[in-house]
């Protein structure tokens, strides 16, 4: 038996199974918001990065600095016109959205590893440990390319793309960043525990009972 013949060609949804359809549309919907609590956080802070590129040095810190949120944005407007559409070309920006992504990683994991070695000034071991763990990550962050220009294909002719594998790359580009992340604030979080003995868990669980620079790098390391 044929299927049924497709009434409006030109919509692309049509083209897929009710249950993909739906999938589809949450993954865009969330997308579209990503994309716009990035440009608010972008604007929030756009006067506070101006001073900090006009005052400070440059260094391999504030580029990374710098380079974090321009990446993470354009990581997200990607992967908003490859489920917008229309898309010439769906592989192209498949493979733009994975070369941002890890850019955006790579540079925001740098950040976490400047705090341990700003903490752990002192030992060096704990310092080449994390170093060796973050070039670890942004490597296997890196898994993500494999075959990312085959990852996403077009919707029949409507020029709308979906992605149909690659989920086993991704989910590797994606938890070991947030592995070295996690272990980088227990690493933190532990030194700060262990240098402020009078004040135990009460000291880790509130703020107030920090000094003022242990209390920023916990919190910062909470964001």
């Amino acid at each position: 038996m044929s299927s049924p013949p497709i009434l409006n060609p030109n919509v692309y949804l049509n083209y897929l199974l009710p249950s993909i359809a739906s999938e589809y549309e949450l993954d865009r919907n969330v997308n579209l918001a990503t994309l716009g609590a990035l440009i608010w956080d972008i604007l929030s802070s756009i006067s506070n990065d101006y001073r900090l590129i006009r005052v400070g040095k440059p260094s391999v810190v504030s580029f990374a600095y710098i380079m974090t949120r321009p990446a993470s944005v354009v990581t997200v407007l990607l992967a908003v016109l490859l489920l917008t559409g229309p898309v010439s070309h769906c592989g192209a920006v498949s493979l733009g959205i994975v070369a941002f992504q890890v850019t955006s990683f790579a540079a925001a994991s740098y950040l976490f590893l400047k705090r341990v070695h700003a903490v752990y000034f002192a030992n060096k071991v704990v310092q080449h440990t994390f170093s060796f763990l973050w070039l670890v990550s942004v490597g296997t962050s890196c898994a993500a390319f494999a075959g990312a220009d085959h990852n996403s294909l077009e919707i029949a002719d409507t020029k709308h793309c979906i992605r149909h594998q690659g989920w086993y790359a991704l989910s590797i580009a994606f938890i070991n960043p947030v592995l070295f992340d996690t272990l980088v604030y227990f690493a933190i979080t532990y030194k700060i525990l262990v240098t402020h003995t009078g004040g135990g868990w009460k000291a880790l669980c509130s703020s107030s009972a920090l000094p003022h620079l242990s209390r920023a790098v916990l919190q910062g390391g909470q964001q």
